[in-house]
């Protein structure tokens, strides 16, 4: 499909919280992003770990 804003080819529009139009990642800046992106190097091995854990022990395991 095509981006309304950008004009870009994507395969996935988003409406982030707040907005009345869908667009492309690209047409929102900051505001729609993959997790990782806001974290650092510590940041992103913890959640890594946890992810592990979750699918170790199962989802219920990491909610305690």
């Amino acid at each position: 499909m095509t981006c309304p804003k950008t004009w870009r080819r994507v395969r996935v529009l988003y409406r982030p919280a707040g907005a009345t139009s869908f667009a492309s990642r690209h047409a929102w800046p900051r505001q729609v992003a993959y997790a990782p992106q806001f974290l650092d190097a510590t940041g992103r091995a913890w959640r890594t770990k946890a992810k592990v854990k979750a699918r170790l022990l199962g989802e219920t395991a990491c909610r305690r």
